[in-house]
């Protein structure tokens, strides 16, 4: 599933230590980790939030087919206002 997201990311921390990685959300509503740091690992740039509270799924992008009809009637589809 890909989401598209709405996120309140608050002060951001760039994180370029391991040691960081325990204490950006000290003072800080979300970390990211830049793809030349090391730390990411091959998965390119990261992006940490502090809470699930600071993220909104705005609706589905891909694997609107895997969703239950319930699910569906609950959440939109951005898919389908693509051109």
């Amino acid at each position: 599933m890909v989401f598209r997201l709405l996120v309140y990311p608050g002060e951001t921390a760039e994180v370029e230590r391991t040691e960081e990685l325990k204490t950006w959300n000290r003072d800080n509503g979300s970390a990211r980790l830049a793809q030349d740091s090391g730390l990411a690992k091959d998965k390119g740039e990261l992006f940490c939030v502090k809470s699930p509270a600071q993220a909104r799924i705005l609706g589905v992008v891909r694997g609107w087919s895997r969703l239950s009809d319930g699910a569906k009637e609950e959440t939109a589809n951005c898919c389908s206002q693509r051109r």
